[in-house]
């Protein structure tokens, strides 16, 4: 059975081992893990098959092989680290010449974050319409301070009672 796994280098184990006690003449159990080696694992022994379908990061962590179909190809990283590679000219650092980074969404995630994008710019957009308006109404029609209202119908009945 072919088993597909999330990560490159996945390491399940099964059985831990058990080390060795001398003193009373117990012998070292080894455990039982497998390997998972560019995201897939060939197991052929049907004890460790039945182990990793009732393992509890199955469906989670990793899953069995539906034909040719890898569901996390798009996603999953390279077991290569990047390499820093520098162009040098003259014994003088000339340029980066670094690999281009490979995408970490696929193709439905990259989807819904577009449309996720779009809903929040509009929603932005109509905020700072709004707030444009009320400052330009402010800047048009300024507001009347009511102190100063208050000072102007005082002058106005200090010039009647004066009369």
């Amino acid at each position: 059975m072919i088993f597909i796994s999330k990560n490159s280098n996945y390491l399940i184990i099964l059985r831990a081992s058990e080390p060795a006690v001398p003193a009373i003449g117990k012998p070292a159990v080894r455990g039982l893990s497998v390997r998972f080696e560019d995201g897939k694992a060939n197991v052929e022994d049907e004890e460790m098959c039945s182990l990793l379908l009732s393992h509890k990061m199955f469906k989670t962590d990793f899953v069995l092989a539906d034909g040719e179909v890898d569901p996390f190809e798009e996603t999953r990283g390279s077991i290569e680290p990047e390499h820093n590679i520098l162009e040098i000219k003259g014994g003088v650092i000339a340029g980066n010449v670094n690999p281009v980074k490979k995408d970490v969404l696929n193709k439905e995630q990259k989807k819904v974050v577009k449309e996720m994008a779009e809903e929040m710019a509009e929603k932005r957009f109509k905020e700072m319409m709004e707030e444009q308006a009320k400052q330009v109404k402010t800047d048009i029609v300024p507001e009347t301070d009511p102190d100063v209202d208050n000072k102007k119908t005082e002058d106005k009945d200090n010039k009647k009672s004066k009369k």
